[in-house]
């Protein structure tokens, strides 16, 4: 049994390889087709071009404004927790007493 296993898991890495190989070759058949302008001359695209020597003809648009609005927020003070007086003390004492 050890033995079919083995050869199944060789056939199956054959198999990827012929595969890989198969796919890798398409991919460059594919990649190598012609597509049709190598025949074409360099000078084909010249005509859309703007004549040398014409002169720059500059437009200018309309001149778009910015209003910028700033606001300003006041920054929060934290309100300090409040102190123990003397009447919170006693009262600390009162309760202690009365737990005896």
């Amino acid at each position: 049994m050890r033995r079919t296993r083995l050869g199944g898991i060789v056939f199956l890495a054959l198999l990827g390889l012929v595969v890989a190989a198969a796919v890798t070759y398409a991919a460059s058949t594919l990649v190598s087709q012609p597509i049709g302008l190598t025949s074409e001359p360099a000078t084909l695209g010249e005509g859309l071009a703007p004549a040398r020597g014409a002169p720059a003809v500059t437009t200018t648009g309309p001149t778009l404004t910015r209003t910028v609005t700033v606001t300003t927020t006041r920054p929060v003070t934290a309100v300090p927790p409040p102190t123990r007086g003397e009447d919170d003390d006693d009262r600390d004492r009162d309760r202690d007493e009365d737990d005896d």
